[in-house]
């Protein structure tokens, strides 16, 4: 398949989805959460807020590699065939600059979340995606470096 092909499935994928399982790690251990998250145009970044207080975020400041799994299943047989997963893997940081900006962004995609993504106790964490794993068919998997794009 083509590069921009791909990238467009890709985007199709990521864009009918609102939720996705973040991936983190605590002592060797790995730790995943269920999050609201947005993407930025380019797909180099991948948005989503939590509380600092959590251990999702003690985790992203103690190691920031990170994985976020977003899938398209519906629970049915037919998901064998049909589900598309990408999991973006890159490294995750506190938004600090041009948070406004990546904040309107997350509020685009997610108005209902206004309290927690303004709230001075939430940050705004973004995965700079390095590499995406993109399957489809349950055993098709191609492989997307964000650095070569």
């Amino acid at each position: 398949m083509e590069d921009e092909d791909l990238l467009g499935e890709l985007r199709r994928l990521l864009n009918s989805q609102r939720f996705a399982v973040v991936a983190t790690s605590h002592n060797g251990h790995p730790y995943t959460n269920l999050v609201s998250f947005a993407l930025t145009d380019d797909l180099r970044s991948i948005l989503f807020t939590t509380s600092r207080k959590t251990r999702k975020f003690r985790n992203i400041m103690e190691d920031p590699r990170t994985s976020v799994l977003v899938d398209n299943r519906e629970n049915k047989p037919s998901d064998i065939t049909d589900a598309q997963s990408v999991a973006a893997m890159g490294m995750s940081a506190e938004v600090i600059g041009a948070k406004q900006e990546k904040i309107a962004l997350f509020l685009d995609r997610h108005p209902y979340m206004a309290d927690f993504a303004n709230n001075p106790d939430f940050a705004l964490v973004e995965v700079h995606v390095e590499k995406f794993q993109f399957v489809r068919n349950f055993q098709d998997v191609e492989f997307i470096d964000m650095n070569g794009i």
